[in-house]
């Protein structure tokens, strides 16, 4: 299909930004193996290196994810040795997640991938495609989950 193609319906629509979605995310993956971590775990690094204090619960609850996905995400995070758990303080049955020299060194270099990979992907819109394509993803985002 070509960049001025009319897609000609709903479904061709669906599949061809699910298409789009993945490729993208795929070959964001795929550059990211070279730091260390993976998209989600790069992720979790930002959101722990953003805040002075991180327990799994506030990950799990920012990035919408089950208690059992956020603590398998941080058992390895732990394992690669990206990020300790430490006592709370203020809480003897909670830990703190802390990022290793590690990890604030694989959310640096997975930062910088990000957004060189981005830049290389948009760059192609010219500034009026970019507001109208954030327009209509944002009016479709908007839109109430249908019944």
């Amino acid at each position: 299909m070509g960049p001025q193609e009319i897609i000609p319906d709903n479904d061709a629509l669906a599949a061809a930004l699910r298409q789009f979605f993945l490729r993208l995310h795929r070959e964001l993956e795929r550059r990211m193996v070279g730091c260390g971590a993976s998209i989600a775990q790069a992720k979790l690094l930002q959101s722990i290196s953003s805040r002075e204090v991180t327990r799994s619960t506030d990950l799990a609850t920012l990035h919408d994810l089950s208690p059992r996905t956020i603590t398998e995400l941080i058992d390895g995070m732990e394992r690669a040795g990206l990020v300790v758990r430490v006592p709370d303080p203020a809480d003897r049955r909670a830990k703190n997640l802390t990022l290793t020299p590690a990890g604030v060194a694989a959310n640096v270099a997975a930062e910088e991938i990000r957004q060189v990979f981005y830049n290389d992907v948009f760059d192609s819109l010219d500034d009026r495609e970019r507001r109208e394509l954030g327009g209509l993803l944002a009016k479709l985002t908007a839109r109430p989950a249908a019944p």
